[in-house]
Parts: C-alpha cells; sequence; structure tokens
C-alpha cells in the first residue's frame, strides 16, 4: 500500500507525489502523517501557499491522522469520501470510504 498525495491551488493540479509505505497496510496514524508531512512543506515552500485543508481517503485512522495533521499544518483536515450506509446504496450494504475515494476524486477533478 502506497500512500499518495496530490495537492491543489485555485482548483489547479499542483503536485502528485506516491510515496512508498513500509509499514503497508499497518500503518499507524503517527507513521502516516510522519510521511506525508514532507510533501506538505514541499508544497508550501514552493509555491508559497499555505495548506488550508487535506482530504484523506482509503484508510480507517482518519480519526488518529486528522489531528496529527491539523497540529502539524493548521489545515481543516476531513474525510475525503463518506461511508455508504445500506439505505444509501443499491448494494444494501455498508461501503467503506476506500471503495468510494476514486469516484470522488474523479467527480472532484
Amino acid at each position: 500500500m502506497n500512500i499518495t498525495i496530490t495537492a491543489l491551488e485555485h482548483n489547479e493540479l499542483k503536485l502528485v507525489r506516491t510515496l512508498e509505505n513500509p509499514h503497508g497496510a499497518g500503518v499507524s496514524a503517527a507513521e502516516l502523517a510522519e510521511a506525508v508531512l514532507p510533501s506538505i512543506v514541499f508544497f508550501e515552500d514552493t509555491f508559497a501557499a499555505r495548506i488550508e485543508k487535506i482530504c484523506v481517503g482509503g484508510i480507517a485512522l482518519l480519526e488518529e491522522v486528522g489531528p496529527l495533521l491539523h497540529q502539524q499544518t493548521g489545515a481543516q483536515v476531513q474525510a475525503l469520501a463518506p461511508t455508504l450506509v445500506p439505505e444509501q446504496n443499491l448494494s444494501g450494504e455498508n461501503v467503506p470510504p476506500s471503495m468510494m475515494t476514486g469516484i470522488v476524486g474523479a467527480l472532484l477533478g
């Protein structure tokens, strides 16, 4: 499981970076925050722009990683995609955010 970071400024894609994740699916919130921080600093330094919002997708650690990223950046941290409950989809099952992330990203782009 790699970590992919994208950064936009005024709805224009400025950065796409894929990071190796040696911890795999067992990555902790602290390890994830530590892994993405250099990319956040790079973006802010390169584009002289402050990160205002961070959308996290594909992991179940949002409650843990959100406060860490907010503390490091001051940015608002939110889920990229919600969990869909049975009443919200045709499958009649819960759909985890990791399955919706690509769809949401495509719709936003």
